[in-house]
């Protein structure tokens, strides 16, 4: 079967064709991968694109992209090669000693045991060089990586002649895993993305925190064209200090509508809303109440910050981890210690979990979790709950995804930063439950999207399990202003300190 587009389709892939730099922001759901890979076929028809490297996060990129590919025949001619992620083996010989810190071996078996080791690591670094080569060296049309070989396949790049490429078109996959001008990868690929002939940003969260965050974005767009190459004079230009020590710094007024007059021509918007017909999705809160001895214990921690729970020491030394213990507490449990350990607070989200269960007969539900506590005390409650893990193989996760389609898993649990891309789970569930909310207003939207998108015939439900009267209620409204910043975060938290002391 061919891929048709829709009209909205065709004309962003027409906009991909007709601008060799583009972004398309466009909301999940709408068909970002086909509108690309449209765009691709016809620009390899006209003899524009030789080859395209695709960066896009580990499951994207090992199953979403090919996967695509393989669905429409009129796509399959491309041969798509998946490149290693992840950095080359590292040498971190450690000394063996015994429980007191004393070294096992003598002098000379130490040596000897060292010399081994180097040798079997210099082994396993040929190994993985001689691999990467290889697929790099193939015939592919497509290439696919994630973003944390990025700092692999620069170095490459850097020292191969741009005519030996195997590709002339880059595809940035989730667009905003560039915005931190900071990092390491940033930094190496804003000089390289000039050397190829077309470039590709998608994103459905184009500005997940501030306006700041397109900074990096378009960086690796249009290597600084329109918005500089420095981060530094980006930010002295659009935005101004809130405080004299320079760590808040805000947006001026006129900030957001001069940066989009300076980017407009190469950013394509498209809103699900606006073409999709799609049943529309309800959140429902529901909220918790603590015991009185938890309601004590948690009003104790927000005023005091410091509580003592079963003879676990608990401290919170600023507002960002006060904020984070009290998250904790209304989520049922709190670390403590080094913050391996934890003990239970209470039990009343995974009680109202079971409600919800119960009151859908067994419909799938798919859950997110917050903190490896919830996930352990998920474990306990829904024996029969299957998860989403890090780690897991391709072959694992098309299996796990097969048989939630089929109907066959009846609760889905997974960390929203593990499910927010690259997943398509509306054929087998309506229903998404967040266990406890986080802050990150892009998690929050692309794990929504899960199970609200294209294809979807029920209305979606998002349930929100809030134990009342504490931060969680903050959180819930600073995602629904769709603006969560620092600043906003500790506006919101004085305003709730406030409604709670009764000012």
């Amino acid at each position: 079967m061919n891929f048709k587009p829709h009209d909205y389709q065709h004309d962003s892939a027409q906009f991909v064709i007709n601008n060799p730099i583009s972004g398309l922001f466009a909301d999940c759901g709408v068909g970002k991968t086909a509108i690309t890979l449209h765009a691709i076929n016809e620009l390899a028809d006209r003899a524009e694109c030789k080859g395209v490297l695709i960066v896009a996060p580990l499951r994207v990129s090992r199953i979403v992209w090919p996967l695509e590919i393989y669905k429409w025949d009129n796509f399959n001619w491309m041969t798509c090669q998946i490149l290693e992620g992840g950095g080359l083996p590292v040498s971190n010989y450690r000394m063996a000693v015994d429980a007191e810190g004393r070294p096992v071996l003598s002098g000379a078996e130490e040596g000897a045991a060292r010399e081994e080791y180097e040798l079997n690591h210099k082994k396993l670094l040929k190994e993985a060089m001689k691999r990467k080569a290889s697929a790099l060296k193939s015939k592919a049309f497509i290439f696919t990586i994630n973003y944390e070989g990025l700092m692999w396949l620069g170095e490459v790049l850097k020292k191969t002649p741009v005519e030996k490429w195997p590709f002339d078109t880059l595809v940035w996959d989730e667009l905003t895993k560039m915005k931190s001008p900071s990092s390491k990868r940033f930094k190496r690929w804003k000089r390289l993305v000039s050397k190829f002939d077309r470039v590709i940003g998608l994103t459905g969260t184009p500005v997940p925190k501030s306006i700041g965050d397109l900074f990096g974005q378009i960086c690796v767009l249009d290597g600084g064209e329109r918005l500089g190459t420095s981060f530094t004079a980006f930010q002295d230009r659009y935005f101004y200090k809130e405080d004299y020590m320079g760590y808040h710094w805000v947006p001026h007024d006129w900030a957001e509508e001069k940066i989009n007059e300076k980017i407009h021509d190469i950013i394509h918007r498209v809103k699900a809303a606006d073409h999709l017909d799609t049943p529309p999705a309800t959140v429902r809160d529901l909220n918790v109440k603590l015991s009185t001895k938890n309601r004590k214990e948690y009003d104790e921690l927000e005023k005091q910050m410091f509580l003592d729970i079963e003879g676990a020491e608990i401290e919170a030394l600023n507002a960002a981890s006060l904020m984070n213990k009290c998250v904790q507490y209304a989520a049922g449990s709190v670390y403590y210690g080094e913050g391996a350990e934890w003990v239970s607070t209470h039990d009343r989200k995974i009680e109202e979990l079971k409600r919800i269960q119960a009151a859908h007969k067994g419909q799938p539900l798919l859950v997110a979790y917050s903190f490896k506590h919830e996930a352990e005390k998920l474990r306990q409650a829904f024996p029969e709950a299957e998860f989403l893990k890090s780690g897991m193989t391709p072959e694992q996760e098309q299996d796990l995804q097969r048989r939630w389609d089929a109907g066959l898993i009846k609760m889905l649990v997974c960390h929203p930063a593990s499910a927010g891309h690259g997943l398509n789970l509306q054929y087998g569930g309506h229903i998404a439950v967040w266990l406890t909310l986080n802050w990150s207003l892009e998690l929050y939207l692309q794990f929504n999207k899960r199970v609200d998108r294209q294809g979807q015939t029920i209305p979606p439900i998002i349930y929100r399990i809030i134990t009342e009267n504490t931060v969680d209620e903050v959180i819930a409204s600073t995602l629904e202003e769709k603006e969560v910043n620092q600043i906003h975060i500790l506006k919101a938290l004085e305003l709730y300190k406030r409604m709670k002391e009764g000012v």
